[in-house]
């Protein structure tokens, strides 16, 4: 999605893929049960934000590799004492770990049989 708005499979697949470090972390904590919020972030080795991050991010699927996170990306437009305007883009990611992350999953989903 860019911007709210659901990309066209082809234009999606034609794009590089954006490429860093996946955190996600806790915004606010002790709500109650399934009420924390959580902000996923995907940052370069010097912590530049490599797309914005996703506020109220909510890990909804793992398939093998993949994880699907949905949330909102914010825009801030204007900031002074008084207000805070942003606009907010529902988005989706779909991520998959490489490296050592991405053994430890397929380990952990193929345990040995013993």
């Amino acid at each position: 999605m860019e911007r709210g708005t659901r990309l066209d499979r082809a234009i999606a697949l034609r794009q590089q893929p954006a490429r860093g470090e996946l955190a996600l972390r806790a915004r606010l904590t002790n709500r109650g049960p399934n009420w924390d919020v959580y902000l996923a972030t995907l940052m370069t080795p010097t912590y530049a934000y490599v797309i914005p991050p996703l506020d109220r991010a909510k890990l909804i699927a793992v398939r093998g590799r993949w994880l699907q996170l949905v949330g909102t990306e914010v825009h801030p437009h204007k900031r002074n004492h008084k207000s805070l305007s942003v606009s907010r883009f529902e988005q989706e990611w779909w991520c998959r770990p490489e490296g050592v992350v991405a053994q430890l999953m397929v380990a952990a989903a193929n345990p040995p049989c013993t």
